[in-house]
């Protein structure tokens, strides 16, 4: 079927879909275009929106000469296609047809923004469902949670910063940010993407030459939800414009919610004035759930999926997987699964035995190898510099940290270490781990870069780092 219209010229927009179904074919239309796009036509431009930005980068990858093409055969040599994500999109499942109509229906107008957005279906997405009433708090996400309920309070047009490791629920708030957004502030243009997504709408328009086009839809928002801000750190370009939208929107009285996997004073390759503006509102860390409140997500879960499990199950499946939601998910998912292939209820004996299975699946092995990239990466050295005899304490101190995750997540000799980092004798690596473990408990930091950070934070953003790999 072909995507909704959307915009004032539907003959047009209807023209256009016409003829892309045609060259197309009606099976890669289908699998690309139908109930996954929508389109809208003023003057001449033509935007295709779509609903992640996984499927805007593939659209674009594959068929962006098409799509231009057509649009310049039907709007003139001079139109420009706009191709954008809305990750609230609301697109109805329709079945569809085994051929592809010849005119596309009609609907009403749909902007990038939640101000003319249809209703949201609820069943039609699983990022639509997580709305705040969900989110599970405990003592590791509370004071995101409360930052996020002022913020939508509208108490501060300070910028909202929440951060975190992956799967730990900054996606989950952001998500509940733009639905509640939507449900009690409807006239509020609100625009929701990845940082990524930002970049490659970016580019387009410098290749398009519609940058104006671009900074026009970008600037004029009331709420702009930006995910994954790291993916800017070290772009200069791609800073300068983000920091000129923030200064517009900021000017307005708009409001910024920024989510990423460290704190700002982390993202050492990020311009001084983005990482003020970033500080200069609730800076949230939402940390791996505790116990009880694993517990507690893994019955909303559970309950979710309409499979029942024993509280002994689910104390086993909560002490066994604790570094993020996103592992409860698909422990719970395994569990499901199980289930209904052995239609049988599931027992800690049964739990043990198919988690087991995944577990010894992903396990990753760390070499020495992994840590000296990460190390060197984090502070801006090389190898050399890490293994070099130099004493001054910009190469000291990586030197040790790299030494204590060498030791820590490899289980590596002294000796061993010791060699691979410059040739050193096995006792510099026990005085290695022994300092840098003070470190942490004194909370001592260090300098990266031009400020300095938390051993604590670095520590573990480097673990992170390697074991993702």
């Amino acid at each position: 079927m072909l995507p909704e219209i959307h915009g004032g010229s539907h003959d047009i927009s209807a023209v256009f879909l016409e003829r892309l179904a045609s060259e197309l074919g009606e099976a890669k239309y289908r699998n690309w275009f139908a109930q996954k796009t929508r389109v809208r036509v003023d003057q001449s431009e033509l935007t295709i929106v779509c609903g992640n930005s996984y499927l805007v980068s593939w659209l674009q990858k594959q068929f962006r000469t098409v799509v231009l093409r057509l649009a310049r055969e039907i709007l003139g040599d001079v139109a420009t296609v706009v191709w954008t994500c809305d990750e609230s999109l609301a697109l109805t499942p329709e079945v569809t047809p085994a051929v592809v109509p010849a005119t596309a229906p009609t609907a009403k107008s749909v902007a990038r923004t939640t101000r003319d957005l249809a209703p949201a279906n609820e069943s039609s997405s699983g990022l639509r469902t997580r709305d705040l009433l969900q989110f599970v708090v405990g003592d590791s996400n509370r004071l995101a949670y409360s930052a996020t309920q002022q913020f939508l309070a509208a108490q501060s047009h300070a910028p909202l910063y929440l951060y975190c490791t992956v799967g730990n629920g900054k996606s989950h708030l952001l998500a509940g940010i733009v639905n509640e957004i939507r449900r009690t502030q409807p006239r509020k243009l609100v625009l929701s993407l990845s940082a990524e997504a930002f970049a490659n709408f970016y580019t387009q328009s410098i290749d398009a030459k519609a940058v104006t086009s671009f900074r026009q839809r970008f600037r004029h928002v009331d709420v702009f939800v930006v995910d994954d801000v790291d993916f800017l750190d070290g772009k200069r370009g791609l800073q300068e414009e983000f920091l000129q939208t923030l200064r517009r929107i900021e000017s307005r009285g708009g409001q910024l919610v920024v989510a990423g996997d460290r704190h700002p004073n982390l993202l050492t390759r990020t311009s001084d004035e983005i990482i003020s503006r970033l500080n200069s509102g609730w800076v949230c860390r939402l940390d791996a759930p505790d116990l009880i409140t694993r517990q507690a997500i893994l019955r909303q879960l559970a309950m979710g999926l309409g499979v029942e499990l024993s509280s002994e199950v689910i104390g086993f499946v909560a002490a066994r997987f604790k570094d993020n939601v996103r592992e409860l998910e698909g422990a719970i998912n395994t569990l499901h699964n199980w289930s209904l292939a052995h239609q049988r209820s599931v027992t800690v004996s049964t739990a043990r035995e198919a988690l087991g299975r995944l577990e010894r699946d992903c396990l990753r092995v760390v070499k020495m190898a992994d840590v000296e990239t990460a190390v060197c990466q984090m502070f801006g050295l090389t190898s050399e510099d890490l293994r070099s005899t130099k004493r001054t304490r910009t190469a000291t101190q990586p030197r040790m940290l790299a030494m204590y995750l060498a030791r820590r997540l490899t289980g590596t000799a002294y000796a061993e270490i010791g060699q691979f980092f410059g040739g050193r004798n096995h006792s510099t690596v026990v005085s290695a781990e022994r300092r840098i473990g003070e470190f942490l408990k004194t909370r001592t930091h260090v300098r990266v870069g031009a400020n300095e950070w938390a051993v604590e934070e670095l520590v573990e953003s480097l673990e992170r780092q390697i074991l993702v790999g």
